[in-house]
């Protein structure tokens, strides 16, 4: 399975602790809001580990990791992004 790390997000870069992405408890499911970019393999990704913020109140403790199935409804990917090189593996974003 390839898979992708979603950290990095515009305007924060891959400073976990900023993280603007948020994740609401429902009870048995999770809804995530946010942008990630920069994303390695992101259109190739069969899941994708994404970091949102669970509880402002605790900081960089409160930022937590979801394993998040591709495709899933309300995922959308960004455009592919055209780089000088390493164009093995795609990079867009995750919205």
């Amino acid at each position: 399975i390839v898979g992708c790390f979603a950290l990095s997000e515009p305007g924060n870069g891959s400073d976990a602790g900023a993280a603007s992405t948020t994740a609401k408890d429902l009870g048995d499911s999770w809804i995530l809001n946010g942008t990630k970019c920069w994303i390695t393999n992101g259109y190739e990704s069969k899941a994708s580990v994404v970091f949102a913020t669970t509880d402002k109140s605790l900081k960089h403790k409160g930022i937590s990791a979801f394993i998040v199935p591709k495709p899933i409804n309300g995922l959308e990917l960004g455009k592919k992004e055209d780089k000088l090189g390493i164009r093995g593996s795609s990079t867009c974003s995750l919205m």
